[in-house]
């Protein structure tokens, strides 16, 4: 695949993440009143929705599930708290979905960086950079 290609189905992923997460971060407001706890549950609800896409459909063709997930948990992990932090800070001078946006963009920032560079990274076995 292309790299152009895969920045194109990648950006799409996250829009449509995007669009999970803020939607089930409705949801979930109206079941919990802390706003941190909303976004938390939405996130996980939107990653999974996310790996699934990626791999799927981004990367199909070159990660086995066995090499990706662990780093994909880990990716995960790392951005569930930078989630958290961003909307508990934001959340005092913000409304909830106006937080969720920010969070999204310093989410997707570090989980661009790591999915191309890490998570699914793949090189030719003959040259040493497999992931």
């Amino acid at each position: 695949m292309s790299s152009g290609l895969g920045l194109a189905r990648y950006a799409v992923c996250g829009v449509l993440t995007s669009g999970v997460y803020l939607l089930a971060g409705q949801f979930f407001a109206l079941q919990f009143a802390n706003a941190a706890l909303s976004s938390s549950c939405a996130f996980v609800v939107a990653v999974v929705f996310n790996y699934w896409l990626q791999h799927r459909w981004v990367f199909a063709l070159v990660t086995p599930v066995s090499r990706s997930l662990p780093k994909y948990a880990l990716m995960v992990g790392t951005g569930l708290v930078l989630n958290a932090i961003t909307v508990e800070l934001l959340t005092p001078r913000l409304a909830l979905v106006s937080a969720q946006l920010v969070a999204v963009l310093v989410v997707v920032a570090a989980n661009a960086v790591l999915s191309f560079g890490w998570v699914f990274r793949t090189g030719r076995a003959s040259d040493g950079r497999g992931a």
